[in-house]
Formats: C-alpha cells, structure tokens, sequence
C-alpha cells in the first residue's frame, strides 16, 4: 500500500498545526491542528487527530476528535473512533466503528444495479491489494448480500440485526459501486486512479490515458510506472519514449532518461525541446563525440543553416578534428568566391594540419585579398620561419614591426640583426625582452638557441631547441640548430643525423640545412656523402664561399682517408719492368734479390705521376724521379734514394732492408 501513497507518517510522529498535502497521505502518529486537502487522507490504526478535516476521501483506522468534511467520501474502519460531526456524500461505515456526532448527508449515493456488482474474481483482487479498507462481511446466508444473523430472532434485538445487514450491504454495494466506475474511468482521487490502472492491465489505450494523466498532474513516479508498461508493449512507438524521457527526468533519472531522449530523437529530430536536452546533458557531462554526433546530424538535415554549421565547426576545431573542420568551412561556411578572412582561416588550419605549402599559399591569398591585415601578414611569416624558409619570413616579420613597432617581433628582429653582426650580447638582450612580453614565442626561444651556439655553448644552445620541440616536434629552424650542436660538439651524431633529416620535411633543398647534413657526415666520417649534399647546397648558390670551403675540406678528408698500400703496390709493379731488362746477365730469381732490393735499384723507368695523383703517389713519382740522372738513364743501383718523406716506418723500414742486400757495384749480395 506504502508504494502507491504520496507521503507517509509512521507511528510515534507527533504533528501541531496545519497540514496541507496533494496526493494520497497515510498518519499513524499523533496530530493536534487542522488538516486540509483536495484529494485522501489515510488514518492509521495508531493514529490519534484531534484537529478539524476538510478533505476529499478519509479513511479511517484510528482515532479521530473533530468535525470532518469530506467532498466526496468519509470511510469509517471496523474499531476506529470518530468523535465529531461529519458532512460528506456518502459515508461508509464498518461494523465495529464508533461514531459520536451528527452526520449531514446532501446527497445520496445513487443505487446500485445489477450489472454494476463486481465479479467475485475481481472482488478478490481488490482485497488482496486493499486488505485494509476492505468491509469485513460475516459468512454468507440466506440474507441478501450473505449477512448471518445472530443467534436470537424476536423482538428488538432483532430489528437491529436486520438495520446492521442492511448498513453492512450498503456500504458494500457502495464499495463495489467505487470499483466499477474507478476501474472504467479516470476518477479524481488517487485510490480510483490506481483501480483504474491496475485494471486496465495490457490495455495500452487505458495505459496511455492514466499515464498521460499523471504526467498532466505531475505525478511522474506514476507516469514512469505507467510508460514502462507501455513501452513494453509498443517497442517502436517512439512517443512512448519520450513521455518516459520527460517523466524520468522529472523524478532525477537523468541517465536513464537520456537514452530514452536519443531514441525519441531518432524518430522526431526536428524537435527543438528533444535537440536541446541532448545538448545540454552532452555538455554537461563533457560527451564531446555524442555531441558532434547530434550537431553532425542537423547540420546534414538543414545544411543551409550557417549558425548549425558554425557550431559544428568549433566543435570540430576544439576537439582538434582539423580535417573535418577545413571541409566543413570550405563546404558549408566559406563564401564563393572566398575572401580574405576565408583564406586566413583555411590557411590557419592547414598550418595546424601541417599542410605548410598549401597554408603558405592560402595565407598569401589572404595578403592579397587584404594587404591592411596584419594577421594574415603574421601567419604566413610564421609559416615561412616553421618550414625552414627564412629569408622570405623575415621580410614577413619586417613587414610586421612596420605596422606595428611594438609587436613582439619587432624585438626578434632586432635580435637577429645584433646576432647576424657578431653582437651576441645585444641580440640576446632583445631575445630575452621578446621572451618578457611573450614567453610562448618560439621564434625568441630559437634566437637564444643560436646565440648560445654561436657562443660555444652548445648544452645552453639544445636545452632551448628541446623546449621548442617539445612544443611543436617538426619545427624545422630548431631541427636544424640542434643538429648542428651536436655535429660542432661531435656528439650524438646518429641523432643529429636524424634531426638534419627531418628539418627538410617541408622543403628539401634549403642549402643552409644541406650545409648540416654534410657537416653531420663529415663528423660520422662519411665523407662521400658530405660531399654529395654539398654539392645540392653548392648548385642552390654557386656563389657561396663558404660552401666552397667545406667542400674542400671534405675532399681532403676523403684523400687523406684512402689507404696507403696503394703506393706499395706502385713500387712494387715498376721494377718488374726493369728486371725484364736485365735478364741476359743475370735474372733476378736466380740471384735471390728481394723484390724490395729490385726496386731500389731500377726505379727509373717509372713515369712522373699524374697532376690529380693522391699525395702518396705523388712522393712516389718524386722517388721514381730521384732514380734517374739528368739525362732520364737510370742511376747506379748503389745510389738508391732514402724513402720519401710522407712514407710510413714500415716502408722505409723495408727500404733500408732491400739497401743492405745490395753490393757497392749494385749486384745482389750472395
């Protein structure tokens, strides 16, 4: 019974005063006061009022001291007490009920018919629900409406046992009158209604009805109740889900109630109530892609709706979903043809989406458009200074202290031009104010970056390009300035490698960044490929002195690395052509002569060596030359020349060994 009431007060509460309450509400305990309400006041067997009643229905249990007037019922319980005077329509009373009082009676219940007595099925489950405000009937005889009457059967006594059969059938017949009407219509008082729903069991026309009802009065426990029934029944009927939305929402199952709205949404998306519940609840709860996913489905609904689609589109941006921001603008929000501000957005986004060149060129349409715009101005030459193109960024920048001097590059300017004239302490000065007036700036933070590497000091110099990357991981300038650290410190070549490499992402033939690479190289002592990338930075500017110096540094890196046996090998091959010569007196196998000694001996026919000869072969060519006399016949054998100066230990060495083999004549010793 407690599950159907509005409010209840157990025993042991004690109340003073008025009470005012809509629903159905059940005392127990104690009240001294007034009492006042439209709809049914519920006293229990321990309850005790003394106050005064102006209800719709009482029910009595307990105790009662007071006048009562009730608008439509006043129900007097087997052993309750009612002290007072009672003005009602109908008035039920039990067998057992005390009532001192007097009772007005305007109008009388009108009588009950045949096909208005309740089935003895239903009478049952009646009882079963409402055991308490049931009538309690004596056995069944042979009176009508089943009253046994007692033992005596004369005089007095026994017209007053024929007046009580008749109050008990009345009041029964007025019981079963209540439940016929409240089970076939929607009555005003909460007892009928719960009647009516009970049985209209699987009717969904009876369900629909009640539960409207109760959504009407605000009683949406009972709405809730009555809709999950109907949606049970009717599954597809997406009006059904929405009053249940509506309903458990009002009860604070917000969760619940939620799913309940997506799938009402399915079926009426141009509800605007529907639409902006979802929104609310999605941004309230931070569901980013629930909300995208509602917007996504208006905007495709009603594309020609601008602010829809503006909507989408800082959705997209703030859940950084570049790609589906940039077609939605060029698609739904850009003019045609687009104007200066369409450009700078586009370009803005395709920066952020790392599409530099196609950002460059949106950016200087912008300009184009609109060379008042400093913003436009400022995006392209940050554009231009990420991918590594520095020179056409800093007429940008220029451009940008032009039209406005106190613009925080302005001071980066000033630092650059100090750096560029050897003045570290002055550009790092400027440096550091631009850092003052904006400590995000990266464009400072590389400034400081290469002041300190023009200083030497290379741990400063990557603690700054580390700070830009951990920012923006492809900054091209701070890829190529921590690069070069490493290959000046001669450290952490394999990944200054790496870093050179990756500074080329956007554009791949900056010669300042192919001068880094082949430094790299040359450090890793891979000489050749120092010298492959130099020469790309040479063809970009054949003008370059600088350029041409590391190239030559490169070239006698590589000389100086090839391996010295080559010039062995000439000393080697040339006495074998001599030795052919002086086979008619006495070969050189037969007298035992080290191929060594022979090459002592007839060095003269060896030609001069070649103007691009290595240097070793060179000191060969002049040992060759030494051999000879002016007139190009080869010396005395004796006369051997020392080994050159740019031998190693081990070939003179064997020099002096081939010397001492030889006779003063110059004929092998034996």
């Amino acid at each position: 019974m407690r599950e159907e009431l509005s409010s209840y007060f157990g025993e042991g509460i004690s109340m003073k005063g008025v009470l005012r309450f809509k629903g159905a509400f059940r005392f127990d305990g104690n009240f001294s006061g007034e009492i006042i309400t439209d709809d049914t006041l519920i006293v229990g067997n321990s309850a005790k009022l003394e106050a005064n009643l102006d209800v719709g229905i009482l029910y009595n249990m307990g105790e009662i001291k007071g006048d009562i007037h009730a608008s439509k019922k006043v129900s007097i319980m087997a052993g309750s007490r009612v002290a007072g005077n009672i003005d009602t329509p109908m008035l039920v009373a039990e067998e057992g009920a005390v009532f001192t009082g007097s009772c007005m009676m305007p109008e009388t219940p009108p009588a009950v018919s045949e096909t208005d007595k309740v089935d003895l099925k239903q009478q049952k489950a009646l009882m079963e629900s409402f055991p308490e405000m049931m009538p309690k009937t004596p056995k069944a005889s042979g009176l009508p409406g089943g009253v046994e009457l007692p033992a005596f059967t004369s005089g007095k006594k026994r017209k007053t046992a024929i007046a009580a059969a008749a109050a008990l059938l009345l009041t029964g017949s007025s019981v079963f009158y209540f439940i016929h009407v409240s089970k076939n219509e929607i009555l005003s008082n909460s007892l009928s209604r719960l009647i009516y729903e009970k049985f209209a069991q699987n009717d969904v026309e009876k369900l629909a009805k009640i539960g409207m009802t109760y959504i009407e009065e605000q009683k949406f426990k009972k709405s809730v109740r009555v809709h999950a029934r109907l949606k049970n029944l009717l599954r597809g009927d997406k009006s059904v889900s929405l009053k249940l939305a509506q309903s458990l929402e009002m009860i604070g199952k917000t969760d619940e109630a939620i799913a309940y709205y997506e799938d009402a949404f399915k079926a009426f998306p141009d509800r605007l109530d529907i639409v902006g519940r979802l929104k609310s609840y999605y941004t309230a709860n931070s569901d980013v892609p629930k909300l995208i996913g509602l917007q996504k489905r208006i905007v495709i609904r009603n594309p020609e709706n601008r602010a829809d689609a503006a909507l989408l589109f800082d959705l997209y941006k703030n859940d950084n979903q570049l790609e589906e921001a940039l077609n939605l603008y060029v698609s739904n929000l850009a003019s045609m043809p687009m104007t200066a501000s369409d450009y700078l957005i586009t370009g803005k986004l395709e920066k952020r989406l790392d599409r530099m060149k196609d950002a460059i060129k949106s950016l200087s349409s912008a300009i184009a458009a609109n060379s008042a715009d400093i913003e436009s101005y400022l995006e392209l030459a940050y554009a231009y200074h990420k991918a590594g193109l520095e020179y056409k960024a800093m007429r940008k920048f220029y451009t940008v202290a032009t039209m406005n001097p106190d613009h925080v590059e302005a001071l980066n300017n000033k630092g650059f031009r100090y750096l560029k004239l050897g003045r570290t302490d002055k550009a790092l000065e400027f440096f550091n104010m631009a850092q003052i007036q904006d400590e995000e700036n990266l464009r400072s933070w590389l400034g400081i970056a290469t002041t300190y590497s023009r200083r030497g000091d290379g741990e400063m110099a990557e603690r700054y390009c580390r700070k830009i990357l951990a920012v923006d991981p492809d900054y091209s300038p701070a890829l190529n300035r921590l690069a070069w650290v490493y290959a000046q410190d001669n450290r952490n070549l394999d990944q200054a490698k790496d870093y050179s490499l990756a500074s080329m992402k956007y554009y791949n033939g900056l010669p300042e960044y192919l001068d880094t690479l082949s430094e790299v190289y040359y450090k890793k002592k891979e000489y050749k490929k120092a010298v492959t990338y130099m020469k790309y930075a040479i063809k970009a500017q054949p003008g370059n002195k600088y350029f041409r110096t590391q190239m030559r540094k490169f070239k006698v890196a590589i000389n100086k690395s090839k391996p010295v046996a080559r010039t062995r090998r000439r000393n080697v091959i040339k006495p074998r052509r001599v030795v052919t010569e002086q086979t008619e007196s006495k070969p050189a196998e037969a007298s035992g002569q080290s191929v060594a000694g022979t090459a002592n001996r007839v060095g003269a026919s060896s030609a001069p060596p070649p103007a691009t000869s290595t240097a070793a072969e060179a000191a060969a060519g002049m040992e060759a030359a030494s051999e000879q006399r002016v007139d190009g016949t080869p010396k005395p054998a004796g006369a051997s020349a020392p080994p050159p100066a740019t031998s190693t230990a081990a070939e003179a060495a064997a020099g002096m060994e081939a010397a001492s083999e030889q006779r003063v004549d110059g004929t092998p010793k034996p």
